[in-house]
């Protein structure tokens, strides 16, 4: 599964298609690896829809790309707007992450998208349904 990423400006609300669309081949699949590391971080934690982890070399190549300032021990919060959709957002300094601000950015995503944020039971079952079920030890055939 390829990632469509759309870069959304939350002052402006104007949108982009984002620079991964036009990257190397290998460049595209490093990008695509750290999407599908967010994808998980989400299905082993139902319980969570926002993170921070630390940025990737692609993920600064991007941040230049759009004209920013981005060192690499920069940190990434990303966020959950609804399964199988993120929201992230490069953190540049040492200070606490935005995330009442964030929030608040998931949160009108959501409406523009027409969704509701996802109950923790949701997100449970959406997990069970996305990894196979576990068979037993000894299970006859």
């Amino acid at each position: 599964m390829m990632t469509h990423t759309l870069l959304l400006d939350p002052q402006s609300g104007s949108t982009q298609e984002a620079f991964h669309a036009s990257l190397a081949p290998d460049l595209a699949d490093h990008f695509e690896q750290v999407m599908q590391r967010d994808r998980n971080f989400f299905l082993q934690h139902p319980d969570l829809d926002y993170y921070v982890r630390p940025i990737t070399p692609v993920e600064v190549l991007e941040g230049k790309a759009l004209g920013k300032v981005v060192h690499d021990n920069a940190r990434v919060l990303v966020g959950e707007v609804i399964p199988g959709s993120r929201i992230r957002l490069t953190i540049l300094d040492d200070l606490p992450p935005p995330v009442e601000e964030f929030r608040a950015m998931q949160q009108q995503l959501r409406q523009a998208m027409g969704a509701k944020a996802p109950t923790l039971k949701d997100r449970i079952q959406l997990n069970q349904k996305a990894r196979p079920k576990a068979k037993g030890f000894g299970a006859k055939k």
